[in-house]
């Protein structure tokens, strides 16, 4: 993980580096599913690179999201509706992406508009 940490510091621009972090943070956790700093670490290298296909970050960030989320994010958690809309979307599940989203407005109607942005900005169905 430090080496991870300082090629983020080097380079903070590059989003294989955060998903490489995060990934790690992740792998070295023995007892939180998902610690602060690999989420945060995530959410960097997909802001910086929100519709890559690069394997360092769809297929580490979809593959570990849906598992951690378990397929449904906590109802009030609208950043883990957009990163399950997200990895469903990498891996071509569009229908579960669509589903989530319409979920995600259903649970958090006072933030719908938010939701409905990063949905289009992925480009679920129905956004």
């Amino acid at each position: 993980m430090r080496a991870y940490r300082r090629a983020t510091e080097l380079e903070p621009g590059n989003a294989t580096f955060w998903s490489s972090l995060g990934e790690a943070v992740v792998m070295a956790s023995e007892h939180d599913t998902m610690p602060k700093e690999a989420a945060a670490a995530f959410d960097k290298a997909i802001r910086l690179d929100p519709r890559s296909r690069a394997p360092a970050i769809s297929w580490r960030c979809a593959r570990i999201w849906p598992r951690i989320m378990r397929g449904r994010p906590n109802p009030a958690n609208v950043d883990g509706w957009i990163m399950l809309m997200r990895s469903r979307m990498t891996l071509g599940e569009t229908a579960k992406a669509s589903a989530a989203y319409k979920d995600a407005k259903a649970a958090n109607p006072a933030q719908a508009a938010r939701i409905g942005d990063e949905a289009q900005v992925l480009s679920v169905p129905g956004a």
